[in-house]
């Protein structure tokens, strides 16, 4: 018998934790994450040689790097910035520290505390995360998605 969800979230790096974050936020959502990989947030670990670089300060052509996104990257930006970023760690007795260049990192510079961070709010919002779980498929219905496959699931 397959559990329903109101949310699942595709991936959990850090978008796709944060996007089940904000789901599970809406109160009695039930929110899944599905990841491919052993662990979850391995791309995160990765980031600023070790350290995270969580965002830039500067974000003003960001959306230049990436003119197939642009207009998609400034509409997410202007709703959750590096700003907001730093005020929801902040809340969450996350420190950070500002570098050269505008770079926000953690202020111990060690990326796996993001990740504790990140893990210890989804273990409070009641989210479930499932590991090496790869979707193989979107159940689709016109412009609704009704569920997801998995290796092994039918």
């Amino acid at each position: 018998m397959a559990v329903k969800y109101d949310v699942i979230v595709v991936g959990a790096g850090p978008a796709g934790i944060m996007a089940a974050l904000s789901s599970a936020n809406i109160r009695g959502r039930r929110v899944l994450i599905l990841e491919k990989q052993p662990e979850p947030g391995c791309k995160l670990l990765l980031t600023g040689n070790g350290r995270c670089n969580l965002t830039n300060l500067d974000i003003s052509d960001l959306s230049d790097k990436y003119p197939d996104s642009g207009p998609f990257l400034r509409d997410c930006l202007r709703l959750f910035g590096p700003q907001e970023l730093i005020r929801f760690l902040a809340q969450n007795k996350f420190e950070t520290k500002v570098e050269a260049g505008g770079r926000v990192l953690p202020r111990t510079g060690d990326a796996s505390a993001v990740l504790s961070l990140f893990l210890r709010l989804l273990r409070r919002a009641k989210v479930k995360l499932l590991v090496s779980r790869p979707v193989t498929r979107l159940i689709l219905e016109p412009g609704r998605v009704l569920g997801v496959e998995t290796p092994g699931e039918k």
